[in-house]
């Protein structure tokens, strides 16, 4: 059977090609060299060569994983892909011993729960073997699977199964508890519990160096950062005068720092967040609320069930309250539905998003996304897309930008026209959203298309903005791709030849932290620094910038305050969310210009002096704001 290039229709091939394509094929079944059988059938789109390439080997479990294996990973059309796993499926039942649990992981991209189902059943009424062969793909499952179609396979077990889905062990049933993903939860909660080493002296210096309410929000980040999933909340209990300091979003935050500490604690999230959770007598500050409200969304992130339901009517009850409230109770919401792709749940959701509130907007926004996540569904696409081209409020569209990219995560092609549309609209956020799109429809594939369209937007779109998302987008797409760092060479001089066209430093910035993306995830760093102390001003990337700014600082020239005075001044209110970001990128502009002024030379000797005083910095600072801005981050 032949396949289009989009994996669909036939099409009329010369049969002199064809002859010749034939014959290569009969030469590698002669020399049993069946791997280049298989890659040769993939690219060609000769299905019946590919399967017969199997056979031949002998259905080894070597070939079949190697099937697989360049199926996921060179095949970006998803029709064809469907194919071919299929005839993966079929090979591998038909296998003497069949490989269920390999057949489980290609149902779940295949999207068929109701086979997994079967096979479940099958096995659970097997021998002891077979029993806990159920019991690990259970387990794999939750794992590998969304929300979605862990329900799907939930509610297919309870119509087939002769008694309640709640099985006995000893019977050799599979309980809800598996595939639900309790006992996985558990036992992970337990693990960094035992494995917590968190020192909670550096928090308490980092809280004695710092008084400033910037850095009082950066102390409470830090301190669910440090303890994630340990439950251990002793640093606050410790300091509850200080924590009451907090005002406003700053509440906010600190009540969403527990669920951090306390994610995957499902069983006592209530009783946990009990005192930040709203109640029918007042009391509380809706900004405490809001965040507890987030908080549980965070402890229940991609497994909602009983508190999904908790939060729909925490939303309902206080759609006319406080916008901080509602804030909370969507992205929470958001959170524990998490690729659930319920109806209910995105309808509600929607409701808030259209009251035209522009805090509650857009969290709905963000989190219509989370629980459309990689449905690629149609009519949220729609529904998103009509209401950004219409919204005046830009904290809206930004939220919905993000959805829609969530909602076309991993769709390859399918993402294709909507890409198009957006990359056409005038609106510069809308084409950003259409760049990253590119960067989540096809995350960790490589698609030469996809690079071969941000690079041509990274240097023709008139918007800063948009070409600055460009290049952050590639990261995305060259993400966890080992084959690819041995090219990193071919991609730096791509991107040098981007800079010759377009000096623009905010971009150079994105390039570089794409790059050092690449390379954290393929945990090679000394390659990517070789060059650090020739190219400084540009490696500095987003992070490293401001201790180097710091230094700068104490320099006390009168041209690098005059810089920061102009980026400051129209600043009143630091601690607004809405302008930090802009603050601090104005700030690291102007200064690391002021870098590449002074032409430093010796880095190696300038972290050292960074290092040996560093406690010495917040005393140097000449800025109130600047020690706030760089002590924050």
């Amino acid at each position: 059977e032949k396949f289009q290039s989009d994996g669909t229709a036939q099409i009329h091939i010369d049969q002199r090609l064809e002859d010749i394509v034939n014959r290569m094929f009969q030469r590698c079944f002669d020399d049993k060299k069946y791997k280049q059988a298989i890659g040769i059938a993939l690219e060609t789109r000769r299905i019946d060569i590919f399967e017969k390439a199997i056979k031949e080997a002998n259905h080894s479990p070597e070939m079949l994983t190697y099937a697989f294996k360049i199926t996921m990973q060179l095949l970006q059309n998803r029709k064809f892909r469907t194919v071919v796993l299929r005839i993966l499926v079929h090979l591998y039942l038909n296998l003497q011993v069949p490989d269920f649990i390999s057949v489980c992981q290609y149902l779940i991209f295949l999207d068929d729960p109701d086979q997994v189902a079967d096979i479940l059943q099958t096995l659970v009424r097997g021998t002891t073997d077979q029993m806990l062969m159920a019991y690990q793909i259970g387990f794999d499952l939750y794992e590998s699977a969304t929300q979605q179609f862990l329900n799907k396979i939930q509610d297919a077990l309870r119509v087939q199964a002769p008694i309640p889905i709640t099985f006995d062990k000893q019977q050799g049933i599979i309980k809800d508890e598996q595939q639900g993903g309790e006992i996985t939860i558990g036992v992970h909660m337990q693990f960094l519990i035992k494995s917590n080493h968190a020192d909670l002296l550096i928090l308490k210096q980092i809280k004695d160096a710092v008084r400033n309410s910037v850095c009082h929000t950066a102390t409470v980040i830090a301190n669910g950062y440090m303890l994630s999933g340990t439950t251990s909340d002793q640093f606050f209990r410790d300091n509850l005068e200080w924590l009451a300091r907090a005002t406003n979003w700053a509440k906010f935050t600190a009540a969403t720092s527990l669920g951090v500490i306390h994610k995957g604690h499902i069983k006592e999230a209530l009783n946990l967040m009990s005192a930040y959770l709203p109640k029918d007598s007042t009391g509380n500050s809706p900004y405490a609320e809001g965040g507890g409200l987030y908080a549980l969304g965070l402890i229940h992130a991609n497994h909602g069930g009983d508190i999904i339901d908790y939060l729909i009517n925490q939303l309902r009850s206080n759609s006319t309250q406080t916008d901080a409230v509602c804030h909370g109770a969507c992205l929470g919401l958001g959170l524990a539905a998490m690729g659930t792709a319920r109806s209910d749940v995105y309808e509600l959701l929607k409701t808030n998003l259209l009251l035209e509130d522009t805090v509650a907007g857009e969290a709905a926004g963000l989190a219509m996304g989370f629980v459309m996540l990689s449905t690629g569904s149609a009519q949220a696409i729609e529904d998103m897309v009509q209401y950004a081209q219409e919204t005046q409020h830009e904290k809206i569209l930004h939220g919905l930008v993000i959805d829609i990219v969530l909602v076309q995560y991993g769709r390859l092609e399918e993402a294709d026209a909507l890409i198009e549309q957006l990359q056409r609209d005038k609106d510069p956020i809308l084409r950003r959203s259409a760049m990253y799109t590119v960067a989540m429809a096809y995350c960790g594939t490589g698609n030469s298309a996809a690079v071969r369209k941000l690079l041509h937007v990274a240097v023709s779109d008139v918007n800063d903005d948009v070409r600055r998302s460009t290049v952050k987008s590639l990261g995305f797409l060259m993400f966890c791709i080992d084959e690819q760092m041995k090219n990193i060479d071919r991609f730096d001089a791509l991107y040098d030849d981007l800079r010759a066209e377009q000096r623009d430093l905010k971009k150079k910035l994105e390039q570089k932290l794409k790059q050092k993306t690449l390379i954290a995830t393929m945990g090679n760093v000394s390659e990517g620094i070789r060059d650090f102390n020739e190219r400084i001003q540009e490696y500095i990337g987003l992070l490293a910038c401001f201790p180097l700014i710091l230094n700068i600082q104490r320099s006390g020239s009168e041209f690098m305050r005059n810089l920061q005075h102009r980026s400051l001044s129209t600043i009143s209110d630091f601690n607004s969310v809405v302008h930090r970001n802009q603050v601090l990128n104005h700030v690291v502009l102007a200064e690391i210009n002021f870098f590449q002024k002074e032409k430093v030379k010796d880095f190696n000797l300038y972290m050292k002096i960074l290092m040996n005083e560093q406690i010495q910095f917040y005393e140097k600072i000449t800025s109130e704001l600047h020690e706030a801005a760089v002590t924050f981050s």
